[in-house]
C-alpha cells in the first residue's frame, strides 16, 4: 500500500515519538504526524481534525486492544488498531514517568 504523510519533523523530534496504538490508556499525548495513511484514511484524519499540534487523550482500549477509545477536540472516537498505527505521537509532559 502506498503511504502518505503529512507533519513535517526534525530527526531529533522524529527519535522521540511512538505509534498512538502504542500508548497506554488514560494517556495525553500530541499528535506529530501521521504517516502511512492511504488517501482515504486521510481524509478521514483531517475530517475528524487529527492535525499535527493537536491533543489526544486515550481513555481506553477494548478488552483485546482494539479499537482504541480517544477524546480529541471533544470528540469521542474509536480507532482500530491499525488506524492508530498512522498516527505519531509524543507524550505530553506531564504523563511522562
Amino acid at each position: 500500500r502506498v503511504g502518505l504523510a503529512y507533519g513535517a519533523l526534525e530527526p531529533s523530534v522524529e527519535s522521540t515519538l511512538v505509534k498512538l496504538s502504542e500508548v497506554p490508556s488514560v494517556s495525553t499525548v500530541r499528535l506529530r504526524r501521521v504517516a502511512d495513511a492511504d488517501g482515504d484514511e486521510m481524509a478521514r484524519f483531517d475530517s475528524h481534525g487529527f492535525w499535527p499540534g493537536t491533543e489526544i487523550r486515550v481513555i481506553r482500549r477494548a478488552p483485546f486492544g482494539d479499537p482504541i477509545h480517544v477524546r480529541l477536540r471533544g470528540i469521542d472516537l474509536a480507532l482500530r488498531l491499525e488506524e492508530a498505527g498512522c498516527l505519531w505521537v509524543e507524550i505530553a509532559p506531564e504523563d511522562e514517568g
